[in-house]
C-alpha cells in the first residue's frame, strides 16, 4: 500500500483495488489447489516446485543485469513444473506408496500383527487404517469387519446390498465370494480409492458389483432402487466423520430405499457410556426416531462401557420381535455381544441443521484403538 499510494486524495480506491487483487488470488489460489494442484500433482511434488520456483526467481532478481542468466532462470523455472510430470503418481518406497487424490492423502503399506506376527497390507484414509489385508491368506484383519455377516441371521433371504465406503474393499470381496446370489452396489467418493483397491487389494471386476463414486448423501438422496440390507462404514480423518450420514434426514432416506424387512448394519466408533459415547448415544435415539427396532453389538470389549471400540449398530425396518440366536457357530458368536442394558437418551437427535459430530467425536476418534493391534 505505501508503493502504490501516491496521493491521499486516491488512498481509499488504491488500498481497496490491492484488498480485491489479494481476495480474487485467494479465492483462485484455493480452488486452483483443491481442484488441480494437488490432485494433479501431489503435496511432496508442489513443494519441491514452488522451493525451486522460489529460488530460481531469487536468484533471477540478484542477477537484474545479466540477461542470459536470467533467461536460463526463467527455463529452469519452467522445466521444473514440466519434468516431474503432468499428473500425479503414487510416491513409492520399499513397503511403503504415498499418494494425494482430489479427495484424501492415501498411504499403503507393509504390517503384521503383533499377536500372530502374520503379514498384512494396510490401506490408510487420511490418517485412518481404514482396511486391511493378509498377504498370505484370505480373511478379514479387523474383527468388526466380520459383524457385517449379521446380515444372514437378521434378513437370510437379502438379495441385494449397498455399502457407503469402500477404502480396501474388504467386505465387498469377501460379500461376492460368501453370498453368490446377491449383489451389491458400493459408494466410495473417490475415484482413485478403487483404482488403488484394484492393483493392491485384490478387487476384481464382477457382473454383482456395481460401484459409484459419489457422495453417500448424494446417493442416497437420488437412488431409485431398492435393498435389502445397507451396510455403512465411513470416516473422514482419524478427527471427524461425515456428518451428512449420520443425519435423521439421512437415515430417513435409508429407511425409504429399504425392501419390506430391510436391515442398516454400521459401523461406528464410540465407548458405550461416558464423555466418548456422546456420538454413539446421538446416533442411537436418531436411529430409534426412525427404526423400530435398534441393536448395540460392541465387538472388543462388550462388557467395558468405558472401552472406545468398534461397535456395531444394527437398525432393522421390521417390527418383528427378534431372537438372538443362531444355529451358525459363527453368527451366534457375533450374537452373544448384543448389548442388553438400556442406552442414555439424553442427547438430541441429529438432523441436517443440527448435527455438531465433529464435536463429539473430537476425543473419541483419538482415542479410538482398532480390534487387532497392527504394527508399519
Amino acid at each position: 500500500a505505501k508503493l502504490k499510494l501516491d496521493s491521499l486524495n486516491t488512498s481509499g480506491s488504491t488500498i481497496g483495488n490491492l484488498y480485491a487483487i489479494s481476495t480474487i488470488g485467494s479465492v483462485a489460489g484455493t480452488f486452483l489447489s483443491g481442484f488441480y494442484l494437488i490432485p494433479h500433482f501431489g503435496t511432496n511434488r508442489l513443494l519441491i516446485i514452488l522451493s525451486v520456483t522460489l529460488i530460481a526467481v531469487s536468484l533471477s532478481l540478484c542477477a537484474n543485469k545479466f540477461i542470459r542468466v536470467r533467461s536460463v532462470l526463467f527455463i529452469f523455472i519452467i522445466v521444473s513444473w514440466i519434468v516431474p510430470g503432468r499428473f500425479n503418481y503414487p510416491i513409492e518406497k520399499k513397503g511403503f506408496l504415498d499418494i494425494d487424490t482430489a479427495y484424501n492423502r492415501i498411504w499403503i503399506y507393509d504390517g503384521y500383527v503383533m499377536e500372530t506376527k502374520e503379514p498384512i497390507l494396510i490401506f490408510s484414509i487420511s490418517n485412518v487404517g481404514s482396511s486391511a489385508m493378509f498377504l498370505n491368506k484370505d480373511g478379514f484383519v479387523y474383527e468388526y469387519t466380520k459383524y457385517f455377516h449379521l446380515a444372514k441371521h437378521f434378513n437370510p433371504d437379502f438379495k441385494t446390498a449397498l455399502m457407503i465406503g469402500g477404502a480396501g474393499y474388504s467386505y465387498p470381496k469377501d460379500f461376492l465370494k460368501k453370498y453368490p446370489e446377491a449383489t451389491i452396489d458400493v459408494v466410495e467418493i473417490d475415484p482413485m480409492v478403487t483404482e488403488l483397491a484394484k492393483k493392491y487389494f485384490r478387487l476384481k471386476e464382477n457382473p454383482r458389483l456395481t460401484v459409484y463414486h459419489e457422495d453417500g448423501r448424494v446417493y442416497l438422496n437420488k437412488t431409485k432402487k431398492k435393498y435389502d440390507i445397507i451396510f455403512g462404514d465411513t470416516t473422514d480423518s482419524h478427527y471427524s466423520l461425515p456428518y451428512q450420514l449420520t443425519t435423521k434426514e439421512a437415515i430417513q432416506k435409508k429407511y425409504d430405499i429399504l425392501n419390506e424387512n430391510g436391515t442398516v448394519i454400521l459401523n461406528t466408533i464410540s465407548s458405550i457410556k461416558g464423555e466418548n459415547s456422546r456420538f454413539l448415544r446421538a446416533e442411537y435415539a436418531t436411529y430409534k426416531s426412525i427404526f423400530p427396532q435398534v441393536y448395540l453389538f460392541p465387538v472388543s470389549y462388550p462388557n467395558n462401557v468405558d472401552e472406545v471400540q468398534n461397535i456395531m449398530l444394527i437398525a432393522l425396518k421390521s417390527k418383528e420381535k427378534q431372537t438372538f440366536s443362531d444355529t451358525d457357530p459363527e453368527l451366534n458368536g457375533y450374537l452373544q455381544n448384543l448389548w442388553e442394558e438400556e442406552i442414555e437418551t439424553d442427547m438430541p437427535v441429529l438432523t441436517d441443521d443440527y448435527a455438531p459430530v465433529d464435536y463429539y467425536m473430537s476425543k473419541t476418534l483419538t482415542q479410538a484403538q482398532s480390534c487387532i493391534n497392527i504394527v508399519r
